[in-house]
């Protein structure tokens, strides 16, 4: 198996926590699949970093070695990006500007991946962020022409389904965004469906898919978040997505899970 290929990347003011970590698989072809992973936990757990994802890569690497990655002759590449915990920034949207500014280092960094003459190139986002809100979904797609975008998401998506079931939670929230009032106007799902706008619907159309996974043991959130979601998709008319409901272990445990990382690399 050919080796993991590491790169620290810096954005935004260059802090400590604004770094992308670039991982390269190599692959026979001169064309790459893309994966950026945005891990929520960093909104405020300084355990969690750019690294969090080095499990699920080495599982790639490993797929990517066997017949199955052979026959497509694809390497992979890999951005994790970490970003200021909320005692370090402002309150939301400034997470929002961060997210954008560490896209932007991978847009012009990612062209170097994709041989223009090859089209189908995937980009997809991973997308474990806390946030879901209409300024942050799918920056990525520009990475490449036209690439098969796809949406993978672990993630709290109505804040207030979520305090009615967590009241404890409430101090994050406020961590966050100030007030309670405020994580309400800045969610898609807690506003209703109504709220999205037809630019936001056509971006979110343009998705090729979206996976949607929740594990049965995860003791920090419950199957209300995933089916929340599901649901704010169908009544947008969004119907192309899958839901994998089983049990991948407890909640830091999903993050590297052999088995979840199987699944993301036969999605993408």
């Amino acid at each position: 198996m050919l080796a993991v290929e590491t790169e620290i990347l810096s954005y935004g003011e260059h802090t400590q926590r604004e770094r992308i970590k670039r991982y390269l698989i190599p692959g026979e072809r001169p064309i790459y699949r893309g994966v950026i992973a945005i891990h929520g936990g960093a909104w405020r757990d300084p355990n969690n970093t750019c690294s969090d994802f080095d499990e699920y890569v080495q599982k790639w690497a490993e797929m990517n070695d066997i017949e199955e990655g052979r026959k497509r002759g694809l390497g992979m590449v890999v951005y994790s990006v970490d970003y200021k915990l909320s005692c370090e920034r402002g309150v939301f949207p400034q997470i929002v500007f961060d997210i954008m500014g560490a896209l932007e280092v991978i847009k012009g960094d990612s062209r170097q991946f994709w041989a223009e003459e090859e089209d189908g190139g995937n980009v997809s986002s991973y997308n474990d962020n806390d946030n879901n809100n209409d300024n942050d979904n799918n920056n990525n797609n520009e990475c490449h022409g036209d690439p098969q975008s796809k949406e993978l998401d672990f993630t709290i998506v109505g804040h207030s389904s979520m305090l009615s079931e967590y009241p404890e939670y409430e101090f994050f929230i406020l961590e966050e965004f100030g007030s309670i009032e405020n994580s309400k106007r800045c969610n898609s799902i807690t506003q209703g469906c109504v709220c999205i706008s037809p630019l936001v619907l056509q971006k979110w159309q343009q998705l090729q898919d979206i996976l949607i996974i929740h594990s049965s043991r995860d003791e920090l959130l419950s199957f209300k978040q995933a089916d929340e979601f599901r649901d704010w998709l169908k009544a947008n008319g969004l119907y192309q997505f899958q839901c994998i409901y089983k049990d991948f272990g407890m909640h830091n445990n999903v993050y590297v899970n052999p088995e979840v990382a199987a699944v993301v690399y036969r999605y993408i």
